[in-house]
């Protein structure tokens, strides 16, 4: 409900994160569910700071507000792989 409230008084997407069950997106009227990437979590430690950076790179570059959740949802999914914070190098997000 407050996702709900949050889109619309913004007038702008609203992602809640949430740990393993993954990550839900508001717009608008639309609701989107995705699913967490990893079934091994060693560190969560990070992984909210990988999400923001990777969908502020994806919306810089033009993609679209879905896209850019789902790139982010695969990249959280390595980094709490990883003990302590942990960056995703371009080897491992493209694999």
């Amino acid at each position: 409900d407050a996702a709900i409230y949050l889109q619309k008084y913004f007038g702008s997407a609203i992602l809640i994160t949430r740990g393993h069950e993954g990550m839900t997106l508001h717009e608008k009227e639309k609701m989107t569910h995705l699913d967490a990437h990893s079934s091994v979590v060693v560190d969560v430690s990070g992984c909210g700071d990988t999400v923001a950076a990777v969908i502020a790179t994806a919306l810089a570059a033009k993609l679209p507000t879905a896209e850019a959740i789902s790139l982010a949802n695969h990249a959280a999914g390595i980094v709490v792989q990883k003990k302590g914070t942990a960056t995703v190098t371009a080897k491992e997000f493209l694999r």
